[in-house]
Protein backbone atom coordinates (compact mmCIF):
# COMPACT_ATOMS: atom_id res chain seq x y z
CA UNK A 1 0.00 0.00 0.00
CA UNK A 2 1.65 3.17 -1.16
CA UNK A 3 -1.05 5.50 -1.57
CA UNK A 4 -4.06 6.44 0.14
CA UNK A 5 -7.16 9.01 -0.49
CA UNK A 6 -8.32 9.49 3.24
CA UNK A 7 -11.41 11.53 4.63
CA UNK A 8 -12.72 13.19 8.06
CA UNK A 9 -16.03 14.13 8.51
CA UNK A 10 -16.70 13.21 12.11
CA UNK A 11 -16.56 17.51 13.99
CA UNK A 12 -17.12 20.18 13.22
CA UNK A 13 -14.22 20.02 10.46
CA UNK A 14 -13.70 18.12 7.29
CA UNK A 15 -10.59 17.47 5.43
CA UNK A 16 -9.24 15.15 2.48
CA UNK A 17 -5.74 14.05 1.81
CA UNK A 18 -3.51 11.85 -0.57
CA UNK A 19 -0.69 10.32 1.83
CA UNK A 20 2.58 8.89 -0.10
CA UNK A 21 4.88 6.04 1.48
CA UNK A 22 7.55 7.58 2.28
CA UNK A 23 6.27 10.60 3.98
CA UNK A 24 4.52 12.96 1.12
CA UNK A 25 1.38 14.21 2.65
CA UNK A 26 -1.32 16.49 0.44
CA UNK A 27 -4.29 18.01 2.51
CA UNK A 28 -7.10 20.46 2.01
CA UNK A 29 -8.50 21.36 5.69
CA UNK A 30 -11.45 23.44 6.22
CA UNK A 31 -13.12 24.49 9.74
CA UNK A 32 -16.69 24.53 8.13
CA UNK A 33 -19.18 23.28 10.31
CA UNK A 34 -22.31 21.71 8.16
CA UNK A 35 -20.39 22.46 5.01
CA UNK A 36 -19.03 18.29 4.62
CA UNK A 37 -22.25 17.11 3.20
CA UNK A 38 -21.54 19.70 0.15
CA UNK A 39 -17.81 20.11 -0.06
CA UNK A 40 -16.43 16.90 0.58
CA UNK A 41 -16.72 15.80 -2.97
CA UNK A 42 -15.45 18.78 -4.73
CA UNK A 43 -12.65 19.39 -2.16
CA UNK A 44 -11.59 15.62 -3.14
CA UNK A 45 -11.37 16.37 -6.88
CA UNK A 46 -9.40 19.66 -6.12
CA UNK A 47 -6.77 17.61 -4.24
CA UNK A 48 -6.77 14.88 -6.81
CA UNK A 49 -6.37 17.05 -9.32
CA UNK A 50 -3.62 19.14 -7.74
CA UNK A 51 -1.57 15.95 -7.08
CA UNK A 52 -1.90 14.81 -10.79
CA UNK A 53 -3.69 11.85 -9.18
CA UNK A 54 -7.10 9.92 -9.79
CA UNK A 55 -9.11 7.51 -7.87
CA UNK A 56 -7.82 4.65 -9.97
CA UNK A 57 -4.00 5.44 -8.78
CA UNK A 58 -5.07 5.10 -4.80
CA UNK A 59 -4.14 1.66 -3.24
CA UNK A 60 -7.07 2.39 -0.56
CA UNK A 61 -9.70 4.38 1.61
CA UNK A 62 -9.16 5.74 4.80
CA UNK A 63 -12.01 6.94 7.07
CA UNK A 64 -12.33 8.00 10.42
CA UNK A 65 -15.73 6.46 11.88
CA UNK A 66 -16.60 8.01 15.29
CA UNK A 67 -17.16 8.58 17.91
CA UNK A 68 -18.18 12.08 16.52
CA UNK A 69 -21.01 13.64 14.58
CA UNK A 70 -23.39 11.31 13.62
CA UNK A 71 -24.27 12.99 10.49
CA UNK A 72 -20.51 13.41 9.64
CA UNK A 73 -19.79 9.67 10.52
CA UNK A 74 -22.41 9.03 7.85
CA UNK A 75 -21.24 10.83 5.27
CA UNK A 76 -17.81 9.98 5.56
CA UNK A 77 -18.45 6.13 5.65
CA UNK A 78 -21.06 6.02 2.40
CA UNK A 79 -18.60 8.14 0.84
CA UNK A 80 -16.00 6.04 1.15
CA UNK A 81 -17.96 2.80 0.74
CA UNK A 82 -19.00 4.09 -2.67
CA UNK A 83 -15.65 5.10 -4.33
CA UNK A 84 -14.17 1.96 -2.81
CA UNK A 85 -16.74 -0.18 -4.80
CA UNK A 86 -16.67 2.11 -7.68
CA UNK A 87 -12.59 1.47 -7.76
CA UNK A 88 -12.27 -1.70 -6.11
CA UNK A 89 -10.30 -0.29 -3.45
CA UNK A 90 -10.10 -1.72 0.09
CA UNK A 91 -10.71 0.59 3.05
CA UNK A 92 -9.97 1.46 5.99
CA UNK A 93 -12.00 2.65 9.43
CA UNK A 94 -9.80 4.49 12.44
CA UNK A 95 -11.92 5.74 15.41
CA UNK A 96 -11.20 9.62 15.82
CA UNK A 97 -9.59 9.20 19.70
CA UNK A 98 -6.59 7.20 18.12
CA UNK A 99 -6.39 9.60 14.59
CA UNK A 100 -5.70 12.71 17.41
CA UNK A 101 -3.61 10.63 19.52
CA UNK A 102 -1.04 9.62 16.41
CA UNK A 103 -1.24 13.54 16.02
CA UNK A 104 -0.01 14.18 19.40
CA UNK A 105 3.05 11.40 19.68
CA UNK A 106 4.08 12.01 16.09
CA UNK A 107 3.99 16.05 15.91
CA UNK A 108 4.22 17.40 19.95
CA UNK A 109 6.70 14.46 21.13
CA UNK A 110 4.11 12.87 23.68
CA UNK A 111 4.90 9.44 24.51
CA UNK A 112 1.07 9.11 26.45
CA UNK A 113 -1.71 11.25 25.93
CA UNK A 114 -5.56 11.71 26.92
CA UNK A 115 -7.73 12.57 24.39
CA UNK A 116 -11.32 13.82 25.02
CA UNK A 117 -13.40 15.27 22.42
CA UNK A 118 -16.77 16.99 23.07
CA UNK A 119 -19.62 14.78 23.26
CA UNK A 120 -22.29 17.58 23.64
CA UNK A 121 -25.00 17.02 26.58
CA UNK A 122 -21.84 18.08 28.92
CA UNK A 123 -20.56 14.65 28.33
CA UNK A 124 -16.73 13.51 26.49
CA UNK A 125 -15.33 10.73 24.49
CA UNK A 126 -11.84 9.77 26.12
CA UNK A 127 -9.71 7.59 26.26
CA UNK A 128 -5.71 7.28 26.83
CA UNK A 129 -3.42 5.87 24.50
CA UNK A 130 0.34 5.37 24.23
CA UNK A 131 3.06 5.60 21.70
CA UNK A 132 3.81 2.60 19.54
CA UNK A 133 6.42 2.04 17.40
CA UNK A 134 4.90 -0.91 15.19
CA UNK A 135 1.01 0.32 15.50
CA UNK A 136 1.46 4.28 15.91
CA UNK A 137 -0.97 4.08 18.79
CA UNK A 138 -2.45 1.89 20.80
CA UNK A 139 -5.52 2.32 23.60
CA UNK A 140 -5.02 2.19 27.32
CA UNK A 141 -8.41 0.81 27.97
CA UNK A 142 -11.82 1.05 25.67
CA UNK A 143 -13.29 4.63 24.64
CA UNK A 144 -15.00 5.64 27.71
CA UNK A 145 -18.28 8.17 27.29
CA UNK A 146 -18.77 10.47 30.88
CA UNK A 147 -19.43 13.90 32.29
CA UNK A 148 -15.46 15.68 32.46
CA UNK A 149 -15.54 15.73 36.25
CA UNK A 150 -15.46 11.59 35.72
CA UNK A 151 -12.64 11.76 33.77
CA UNK A 152 -9.53 10.08 35.97
CA UNK A 153 -6.15 9.69 34.40
CA UNK A 154 -2.43 10.02 35.86
CA UNK A 155 0.88 9.51 33.90
CA UNK A 156 -0.09 10.83 30.68
CA UNK A 157 1.77 13.45 28.63
CA UNK A 158 -0.57 16.04 28.11
CA UNK A 159 -3.83 16.11 26.59
CA UNK A 160 -6.30 16.24 23.01
CA UNK A 161 -8.89 17.34 21.36
CA UNK A 162 -12.22 19.67 21.86
CA UNK A 163 -13.40 18.51 25.24
CA UNK A 164 -10.64 21.02 26.77
CA UNK A 165 -12.22 23.91 24.62
CA UNK A 166 -15.69 22.84 25.31
CA UNK A 167 -14.69 22.42 28.76
CA UNK A 168 -12.11 24.68 29.87
CA UNK A 169 -11.04 23.74 33.19
CA UNK A 170 -10.96 20.12 32.05
CA UNK A 171 -7.08 20.20 32.10
CA UNK A 172 -6.31 21.72 35.37
CA UNK A 173 -8.97 19.01 36.69
CA UNK A 174 -6.31 16.75 35.62
CA UNK A 175 -3.22 18.70 36.39
CA UNK A 176 -2.37 18.45 32.52
CA UNK A 177 0.47 21.45 31.56
CA UNK A 178 0.53 20.08 27.93
CA UNK A 179 -2.88 20.44 26.58
CA UNK A 180 -3.42 20.83 22.29
CA UNK A 181 -7.03 22.49 21.85
CA UNK A 182 -8.80 23.10 19.90
CA UNK A 183 -7.70 20.21 17.83
CA UNK A 184 -9.80 17.92 15.40
CA UNK A 185 -9.17 15.06 13.39
CA UNK A 186 -7.56 15.32 10.39
CA UNK A 187 -7.39 13.18 7.13
CA UNK A 188 -3.75 13.35 7.07
CA UNK A 189 -3.05 12.33 10.46
CA UNK A 190 -5.57 9.19 9.76
CA UNK A 191 -3.90 8.65 6.31
CA UNK A 192 -0.28 8.36 7.86
CA UNK A 193 -1.49 5.76 10.85
CA UNK A 194 -3.36 4.17 8.00
CA UNK A 195 0.42 3.46 6.29
CA UNK A 196 1.17 1.22 9.47
CA UNK A 197 -2.25 -0.63 9.71
CA UNK A 198 -1.73 -2.29 6.05
CA UNK A 199 -2.86 -5.53 7.28
CA UNK A 200 -6.23 -4.27 8.90
CA UNK A 201 -7.45 -3.18 4.97
CA UNK A 202 -11.03 -5.12 4.42
CA UNK A 203 -13.91 -4.65 2.45
CA UNK A 204 -15.92 -1.65 1.53
CA UNK A 205 -18.91 -3.87 3.38
CA UNK A 206 -17.45 -3.87 6.76
CA UNK A 207 -16.58 -0.23 7.22
CA UNK A 208 -18.88 0.65 9.57
CA UNK A 209 -19.40 4.21 11.61
CA UNK A 210 -18.22 4.11 15.77
CA UNK A 211 -21.28 6.02 17.49
CA UNK A 212 -20.69 4.45 21.39
CA UNK A 213 -23.44 6.61 21.66
CA UNK A 214 -26.60 5.61 20.55
CA UNK A 215 -28.99 8.38 20.15
CA UNK A 216 -28.25 11.20 17.54
CA UNK A 217 -25.98 14.11 18.66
Amino acid sequence: MNTILSLDTSSEAYSVAVAFRGGRVYEHFYHAPRQAALDLLPTMDTLLAKTGLTLSDMDAIVTTIGPGSFTGLRLAVSVAQGLAWANSLQTLGLNTLEVLAWDAVTHHNMESVLVAIDARKSEAYWGVYQKCEKLGVIPVGDIQLSPPSAIKVSGVDGGIGTAFHAFAQLGDHLSLNNVLTPRWPKASCAAQLALLREPELSSPSELQPLYVRNDIL
